[in-house]
């Protein structure tokens, strides 16, 4: 509730003083993105699903050219959708809006989670190895590319390991 309150007292001072600059670029997403967290882990599907498309339409791509850091708001749907099995939605959503090499490896992590649980295996692993390659992939250590700690060669990193084990999971490789 308190997220919420806060995004619309950011919606009404942006409308009202016609904001520019950090506070919508910045703390506004931020009050969303935090929404879209807390009702992630409370299990709000519709909230933690919403708050997160909502995340990303307030960064403008060309904002995203400028402003590296900012794609950690543009990433909230591809993962609110793997929290919540939302496979077929995976598979029919369009590009990022921003096409950066960690929102591509993210979307890559997202659709092979979906073909994975939808048992179309080889095209896991198609998924599986497009993260891999972004993930080692030296540009995307080069570029200040997230606002947290973690970098977003250590998320991919984490994300090629988790679909790893998914993967391994689904073909009855418990060991692996």
């Amino acid at each position: 509730k308190a997220n919420q309150m806060a995004i619309l007292a950011d919606e009404d001072y942006i409308t009202q003083c016609r904001a520019q600059g950090l506070y919508p670029l910045g703390y506004y997403p931020h009050n969303v993105h935090f929404l879209w967290f807390a009702a992630g882990m409370a299990g709000q599907s519709k909230i933690a699903i919403d708050s997160a498309n909502k995340t990303a339409e307030a960064i403008p791509p060309e904002a995203l050219k400028e402003m590296p850091l900012l794609q950690t708001f543009v990433l909230p749907p591809d993962f609110a959708l793997v929290r919540f099995g939302k496979w077929d939605d995976i598979l029919a959503a369009p590009a990022p809006r921003a096409d950066t090499l960690f929102t591509r490896g993210v979307r890559h992590y997202a659709r092979g989670m979906a073909f994975i649980r939808k048992n179309d295996l080889g095209a896991a692993k198609k998924e599986i190895e497009a993260v891999r390659t972004i993930a080692k992939d030296p540009k995307l250590i080069e570029a200040p590319t997230s606002m947290s700690l973690n970098l977003a060669d250590s998320v991919l990193r984490v994300a090629v390991e988790v679909l790893d084990g998914e993967l391994a999971a689904a073909q009855g490789n418990y060991d692996a």
